[in-house]
Order: structure tokens, then sequence, then C-alpha cells
């Protein structure tokens, strides 16, 4: 039983640095996520806000072409 011993230890050191390391891969996806989803966030804000400018600029101008 004392031989089996250090192969359960080596199994679970294993196992354990398994675990920390896709626990780490996935903070670093779940990082890397959350930064491609601000940067999405802000273009679809800035596109938005593009968007609104252009139309309300072609509203004032047909506005403005059918009150003359």
């Amino acid at each position: 039983m004392s031989a089996t011993l250090p192969h359960m230890v080596w199994a679970w050191c294993k196992f354990r640095m398994q675990v920390e390391n896709a626990r780490g891969s996935l903070e670093m996806q779940d990082a890397k996520n959350r930064q491609e989803v601000a940067i999405c966030a802000r273009s679809y804000n800035f596109v938005g806000q593009r968007v609104l400018t252009i139309g309300k600029k072609l509203v004032k101008q047909q506005y403005l072409l059918h009150m003359s």
C-alpha cells in the first residue's frame, strides 16, 4: 500500500495542475471575450451615433428642400 500512495499523490497533483491550467486558460479566454464584447459595444455605439447623425442631416435637408 505504501508503493501505491506516491502514485496516488502524483495522480492527484497532476489532476490539480490540469484543473488550475484549465481554470487559468478559461479566465484568460473570459477576459479576452469581455474585451471583444467591449470593443463591439463601442463600435456599435459609434456606428449608431453616426447613423443617427446622418439620418438627422438627411431629414433636415429633406425638410429644408420641402419648405423652399
